[in-house]
């Protein structure tokens, strides 16, 4: 199902890019990008379940070998200024 509302504000959505692809990481498939052109939000068409994100980050991002309950652990980093 291709989305006609904008998730943030609810206005109507134009194609903004198209034949979009992974390049740098191989996830399969191409996408089209749709911009709310009232709060200039993008959205990917067709969207990822939700259900499929972690699933995809973990198989086809970088940090595809970390467990996400070792980033849990993981101490925040702080930004010093020097």
């Amino acid at each position: 199902m291709t989305p006609d509302k904008c998730k943030i504000c609810g206005g109507g959505l134009v194609p903004f890019l198209d034949n979009m692809f992974d390049d740098r990481h191989g996830y399969p498939g191409s996408f089209e990008i749709k911009r709310c052109p009232d709060c200039g939000f993008g959205q990917t068409v067709p969207e990822i379940p939700e259900a499929e994100i972690s699933e995809i980050y973990t198989d086809y991002y970088p940090r595809k070998n970390v467990k996400q309950e070792d980033i849990k652990k993981e101490p925040p980093k702080l930004m010093s200024s020097a």
